[in-house]
């Protein structure tokens, strides 16, 4: 197939620039109608597809196309071959500025590699190291809600880690803690040190996967001052960072996931989305990106207020003092044992439960709800993270305070929310509508968990 030429006459401007989006008809892309018989209102928002009479116009147009395309696709070459005979106009939204691609529906090769390209999940086009497009399977959208994941990768730059040493040595003195805690666990504690250290490291995790995470981070439900302050102790136990802190990684992380964007992103590997991530600088698009996500709503709590200037002595209280001296006083524990197993051991292990949400669950498991994206369902995770592991579920829907359709399975986190919703400190508590579920299921899913889980919970969408 020979070379041709992109259409760019400077009065084809109108075709975005008017307030109408599109014209009812393409004359005003000056061109004959003859060449465009399909109205390019309808081209665009039925994304159908150009006839082979778009040749024509490429063959005759002598305008660079960069013209044409946003400034911001950085198409490097106004040539390209067609493999067959049509491509396609998608219009998108960025930064409130009316944009479009011109694609090709199957396979489009350049003459030089494209940088800083979208990935265009819309129609499963995706840009391999060279710069080619190669057509996959087309991947439905998957936009659930305002927190939907944005899957458009950002500009690659080669970056450098820079790791940072101080947490190098704190994570092997932390970890080296935990195994000299296991040994006195097994020689010289009381059993009732080890029984206390496991519940009050229960506490801590659901600080963080109820109030942190489907309280604080995704507004799953609301929750009256006096819980709010007893998951803000929960959440000093866990030593997490901050709620606000915590809140605005974890609202980047389901914003801008599996991108460099991406705090903790899996494609960095296992042991990255894990822990390195906390052993080094944060990559440059997480900081810059981050500016974009909404925390005000974090910033008007006041216990979040209270929680982020008090953050270092409430951790030294309730994480490592106060552990430290229930089995002294009640247990007649000494304080070496009860320093090593309650404190450092306890404060280990949750640190792993919660990063395996991270690293695992990303790594691990079906994918019943959405297999274009990485989370999975990992019941392993799910058991010693409070129903954190049913993750595929949570990025699909991560306004569901159950983060499951599978009720009190492995799901330590809900029958909490349940019980304080019973005695009146929890309340609208949004959940999926079964139907909801089925069709996401039957549209990306891939293929596992088809007979949908029925619970009286998911008769409506919000529970008072």
């Amino acid at each position: 197939m020979s070379d041709y030429r992109l259409l760019a006459p400077e009065t084809c401007k109108k075709l975005f620039d008017s307030d109408s989006l599109l014209p009812t008809t393409a004359k005003n892309c000056s061109t004959p109608d003859s060449l465009f018989p399909i109205p390019a209102k309808k081209l665009l928002d039925s994304r159908l597809l150009v006839p082979d009479s778009c040749k024509k116009i490429c063959s005759t147009s002598h305008t660079p196309c960069s013209r044409f395309l946003q400034k911001n696709a950085r198409l490097p070459s106004p040539r390209f071959r067609l493999h067959t005979s049509c491509c396609v106009l998608q219009q998108e939204y960025a930064n409130s500025n009316r944009f479009c691609h011109l694609i090709e529906s199957r396979d489009v090769t350049l003459k030089r590699p494209m940088r800083g390209v979208a990935r265009l999940r819309g129609f499963g086009v995706k840009a391999n190291k060279d710069g080619n497009f190669n057509s996959g399977k087309m991947a439905p959208d998957s936009k659930v809600n305002e927190e939907t994941v944005e899957h458009k990768e950002s500009k690659e730059t080669e970056y450098k880690t820079k790791i940072v040493w101080f947490n190098v040595l704190l994570f092997v003195y932390l970890h080296a803690s935990f195994c000299y805690g296991i040994y006195l666990a097994l020689t010289s504690a009381s059993w009732k040190t080890c029984v206390f250290a496991y519940i009050y490291g229960n506490l801590g995790g659901l600080g963080i996967t109820a109030g942190s995470h489907r309280l604080w981070s995704h507004r799953s439900y609301k929750a009256k001052w006096p819980m709010r302050a007893l998951l803000c102790a929960f959440a000093s136990i866990a030593a997490q960072n901050d709620i606000y802190e915590w809140c605005r990684d974890h609202r980047v992380h389901h914003k801008f996931t599996e991108t460099s964007a991406d705090p903790h992103n899996i494609k960095r590997g296992f042991f990255f989305a894990h822990m390195g991530w906390l052993m080094c600088k944060k990559h440059p698009d997480v900081s810059k990106k981050g500016k974009n996500v909404y925390l005000e709503d974090l910033w008007a709590d006041p216990i979040v207020r209270f929680h982020r200037r008090f953050y270092i002595p409430m951790v030294l209280f309730f994480c490592f003092y106060l552990p430290t001296m229930i089995p002294v006083w009640c247990f007649n524990e000494s304080v070496w044992n009860s320093f090593f197993i309650a404190g450092l051991t306890r404060y280990c292990f949750s640190l792993n439960m919660t990063w395996l949400v991270n690293s695992a669950a990303h790594k691990y498991g079906d994918q019943p709800y959405d297999k274009y994206i990485e989370a999975r369902e990992n019941a392993v995770v799910a058991f010693f993270g409070h129903g954190e592991g049913w993750h595929n579920y949570h990025h699909v829907f991560p306004w569901d305070y159950s983060t499951s359709e599978l009720g009190y399975t492995l799901n330590l986190t809900k029958i909490l929310i349940d019980f304080m919703a019973l005695i009146g400190q929890a309340y609208d508590l949004k959940t999926a509508h079964p139907e909801m579920i089925k069709n996401r299921k039957l549209k990306t899913g891939d293929g596992t968990r088809m007979k949908s889980v029925e619970h009286p919970e998911h008769e409506l969408c919000i529970q008072s």
